[in-house]
């Protein structure tokens, strides 16, 4: 946090003791840890303002003890932790790669990733050729994702879900399976784009 801080300060021109209302850290469990249904996280800030805020709405989100109590000891395991973390980033590697050569197989271009979850890809042309429209619409790319659901048996998140503001990009998930499950999503996704 610390080098962020100062970065951050930097950057705006200011000292590193005025940047810390501005700089807060969020971390969330659900991701890193594979705990997504547990839906915890910290947030670490030195503003008042922040700090105020969220303890008014913090009463409705408690974490129950338990919880706390089995992530804490999680946390405190540093060794498990360590391992964890190796391999789980191993994995998402892998998985990465592997989602990068399926969407290649398909002729669809993506963004590069090198941290998260997904890949942001962009099936814009896919998508006028399954519209048959020179300026595809949310609503065709909505089409598209339920013919990708229903006929390929492939599951994209369409790009208006995620707030992109032209119809076109859909988010694939490569944490959630396999790499041969993803290799598959690959030639099924040629076989769809190919038939259209």
């Amino acid at each position: 946090a610390a080098a962020l801080k100062d970065a951050a300060g930097r950057e705006a021109g200011m000292e590193p003791t005025e940047v810390d209302e501005y700089v807060h850290v969020v971390f969330g469990m659900s991701k890193d840890l594979c705990v997504s249904g547990l839906r915890v996280g910290c947030l670490y800030t030195k503003s008042q303002h922040v700090i105020s805020a969220l303890r008014n709405v913090s009463y409705f989100c408690g974490v129950p003890n338990p919880t706390q109590h089995a992530l804490a000891a999680l946390l405190d395991d540093t060794a498990w932790m360590k391992n964890f973390m190796e391999t789980n980033f191993k994995k998402l590697k892998e998985s990465r790669d592997a989602a990068s050569a399926a969407l290649a197989v398909a002729g669809i271009q993506h963004t590069r990733a090198t941290a998260g979850l997904f890949l942001y890809a962009d099936f814009t042309r896919v998508l006028k050729k399954h519209s048959r429209a020179d300026e595809p619409t949310f609503e065709h790319e909505r089409a598209l994702f339920e013919a990708l659901f229903k006929e390929a048996r492939v599951l994209v998140t369409p790009g208006r879900d995620c707030h992109h503001p032209t119809p076109g990009w859909f988010r694939v998930c490569f944490a959630a399976v396999g790499v041969k499950s993803l290799e598959e999503a690959g030639r099924r996704l040629k076989r769809f784009i190919d038939a259209i």
